[in-house]
């Protein structure tokens, strides 16, 4: 086979031109990388929710300025297996207000898709516009089939947020894929679902007391939830419960009457993700909430 699907010819892929298609041609790619002009980018085959996901996996639900983070990224999962894979490339858009932009980058480890031996890698972050790019492609002529991590995506969260020190501030970080593109072996596109994901950043200050991630002292139960959630603090009184958007935004705030347990009633909110903060008499504690 001479030409790849779109009538484009093999011989393109050869870049240092000397008769084989391998690492060395992602040389001249990074080494151009942005400079084509009319460029096209392939549109993925939509995907929904019986499709195998693409996914960040966030392993906490908060983290502290100056953190640096791993974030697991896997294709298809227990449910739905990710089948006749060849390669994969994507996008993952950040907030640069919170993350050095220059640290972000994506490394393929070895993995089901593909290892040092029978794969091509690329990451490229554009640090300008706040987007990482990442592709992983087999070279061996067989698809494969699985599910499980494929990449990690690593970044440092900024010292400092909003240039404010004495009082505590936090913000919510989104983190989406944007362009993804799943094929076969023979350039087909394979539907797939993308699911982006999101944590708290805080930031501590000597003048509020201390935070606790994902506290062990706090419990959301049941979580993932539906219509009310009982929260329970075993070792210090509740004093505040504040639910959050994606967007940072408080959209709810209770008082509490110093209660070591509360049920919470969410009926009036949409399903999704939202963020819990619960200040008790010894700390402060942000915790993931889902609302199916």
């Amino acid at each position: 086979q001479d030409t790849i699907i779109g009538a484009i010819d093999h011989k393109f892929q050869d870049c240092n031109g000397d008769g084989t298609i391998n690492n060395d041609d992602t040389l001249a790619i990074n080494l151009n990388y942005g400079s084509t002009h009319t460029k096209t980018r392939h549109s993925a085959a939509r995907g929904q929710a019986t499709d195998p996901p693409l996914a960040m996996n966030i392993p906490q639900d908060s983290a502290s300025v100056g953190d640096t983070l791993h974030i697991p990224i896997t294709l298809g999962d227990s449910t739905i297996q990710a089948n006749d894979i060849y390669g994969i490339a994507f996008s993952i858009n950040y907030d640069a207000s919170l993350i050095d932009s220059t640290t972000f980058h994506i490394e393929f480890a070895p993995s089901w898709i593909g290892n040092n031996t029978n794969s091509l890698n690329l990451n490229h972050n554009n640090f300008d516009i706040a987007s990482c790019d990442g592709a992983q492609v087999r070279t061996d002529h067989q698809s494969t089939s699985g599910m499980g991590q494929i990449a990690i995506a690593h970044f440092i969260i900024i010292d400092n947020i909003d240039g404010k020190r004495q009082t505590f501030e936090s913000k919510i970080l989104n983190l989406n894929f944007a362009n993804v593109l799943l094929i076969g072996l023979n350039g087909e596109k394979i539907p797939v679902d993308p699911i982006s994901d999101s944590l708290v950043i805080y930031q501590l200050s000597t003048e509020t007391e201390p935070i606790q991630p994902t506290s062990p002292n706090i419990q959301l139960h049941p979580n993932p939830t539906r219509d009310q959630v009982t929260i329970t603090s075993p070792t210090a009184a509740i004093q505040e419960i504040q639910i959050l958007n994606l967007h940072g935004q408080t959209i709810s705030k209770t008082l509490i009457n110093k209660r070591n347990k509360i049920k919470l009633q969410l009926a009036n909110l949409s399903s999704g993700m939202y963020f819990i903060k619960v200040r008790t008499t010894t700390d402060l504690s942000i915790q993931r909430l889902i609302i199916r």
